[in-house]
């Protein structure tokens, strides 16, 4: 009978999970009757009790030795039982966990899981969108005014990347400092390298001023207030005369530098002469010193009044709306971006539940054939200890009988009976029919799934809609 019981559960419990049926401890041993008997000494005491007469004729109750075997069944079958009570316990506990009503509520209510989730990231990036969504909404309307303030009908023109504009000071930088080296390399105790560093250094100075002021010089024509057009007519001298004496210095301090003064003595002697005579250049190194200079600041004049647009303001006004309005686009795109991922999950859930359900399905079925299986291998072993007490105590009453010389109690003549713990109707009829209809659910949601996918997509493309 054990044997019966495990060749049914092993395959249930092989695939790895935990087995709320723990066969191994049910003892569902069949009795050996030969060796019962001998435990309980019955030969022995029916020959004894036969001799003397026990239990009497007129007797209805069971004597001693017949008791001990009812004691002896009842102890086996208590020992069975509770065992039994346990492992139905926990078939009942993993029965009750198969229910997949749960799963059936969360396909049905799929697509507001979707709403429910997709409102809970609104509340977190609503309020980003909206503040982007406003501060476009000022730049625009800062911009608009600053135009229709002004009249100005086009719109705003800056390279859209400075790279040309970067590369071309670079370059002039290291030209500049390249040439004006070799002029500036006598003086200098670090030769060539000393003289190119100097040389690196007035040529980034010369460079950043022009750079700096050609950014305004345009306000003396693109200005929009006479203050602007003021600032901008000034810088543009500013930038002129800049360039002109700038380059003049340079080339008194490189004529000194010739003479094998050290830099310093250099510098200082050709200070003092560019204050008493700008103009008193006496080699002609030097005027190229000068042409190559005023060169090297018109290209940096150009990469200055190209770097931004030249009506005032007007250009990182338009960046700033360009800002926004990325901003915006960042924070819509996170929030599609979320959105689409909450709904794709929300698919994927559409099929997991579905497979878990299946398989939850599948489960019960199988817990309720081996619960079956329990009570009716269960109900043959009582009925195996009730055969048993019944074959013990006729081979006692045969035996007493033969070694007796009156005759025996009435009740010898009647089936002996037994009245111990009867298996409880755990019957799985109720739990059979909770499977068959947990499977028409099943296959009906099955059947629905396109459906309730359609019903999410739709969900999700409303929510972005609204």
């Amino acid at each position: 009978m054990l044997d019966k019981l495990i060749d049914i559960l092993m395959p249930w419990s092989a695939d790895g999970r935990q087995d709320p049926v723990d066969f191994a401890g049910l003892d569902f041993t069949e009795v050996d009757l030969d060796e019962m008997s001998q435990e309980l000494g019955l030969e022995s005491k029916a020959i004894s009790n036969g001799e003397n007469e026990i239990p009497p004729s007129d007797a209805t109750q069971l004597d001693g030795p017949q008791e001990e075997i009812r004691a002896a069944i009842k102890g086996r079958v208590g020992k069975a039982m509770a065992g039994y009570e346990r492992r139905i316990k926990g078939l009942n506990s993993e029965i009750q966990s198969c229910k997949i009503k749960n799963k059936i509520d969360r396909l049905e209510s799929a697509d507001q899981e979707l709403e429910k989730g997709l409102s809970d990231l609104e509340n977190r990036l609503g309020p980003k969108i909206e503040e982007a969504r406003a501060s476009v909404e000022n730049a625009e309307r800062e911009l608009q005014e600053y135009r229709s303030e002004h009249g100005i009908q086009r719109e705003p023109e800056y390279p859209d990347s400075q790279v040309f504009q970067v590369g071309l000071l670079a370059f002039v930088c290291a030209l500049e400092a390249f040439v004006n080296g070799f002029f500036f390399r006598q003086g200098m105790e670090e030769g060539i390298v000393g003289g190119a560093f100097i040389a690196f250094v007035l040529a980034a100075v010369d460079v950043g001023v022009v750079f700096w002021l050609a950014g305004y010089s345009a306000w003396s024509y693109y200005g929009l207030k006479p203050l602007q057009k003021i600032i901008g007519t000034a810088a543009t001298a500013v930038a002129l005369v800049w360039v002109l004496f700038y380059n003049l210095l340079t080339a008194h301090i490189r004529e000194y530098l010739q003479a094998d003064l050290l830099m310093e003595e250099a510098t200082q002697e050709a200070l003092d002469r560019f204050l008493s005579s700008p103009f008193g250049i006496e080699q002609a190194d030097s005027i190229i010193l000068i042409i190559l200079g005023v060169v090297f600041s018109i290209s940096a004049y150009y990469a200055g009044a190209t770097w931004e647009e030249v009506i005032p303001y007007y250009g990182p006004m338009h960046k700033k709306l360009k800002e926004r309005r990325k901003e915006l686009r960042y924070w819509k795109k996170q929030y599609r971006r979320k959105a689409a991922s909450l709904r794709d999950e929300k698919l994927e859930d559409v099929e997991r539940i579905l497979e878990e359900a299946e398989d939850k399905t599948k489960r019960l079925e199988e817990l309720i054939g081996v619960k079956s299986t329990l009570l009716q291998v269960v109900s043959e072993c009582v009925d195996h200890y009730r055969g048993a007490f019944r074959a013990l105590v006729k081979r006692y009453r045969d035996i007493n009988q033969r070694h007796r010389s009156t005759q025996p109690p009435g009740y010898f003549d009647e089936e002996p009976d037994i009245e111990f713990t009867e298996v409880k109707d755990y019957s799985t009829k109720g739990e059979k029919e909770t499977l068959e209809n947990q499977k028409r659910k099943l296959e009906r949601k099955k059947s629905e799934r396109s459906e309730i996918k359609e019903r999410v997509r739709n969900r999700y493309e409303a929510q972005l809609e609204a």
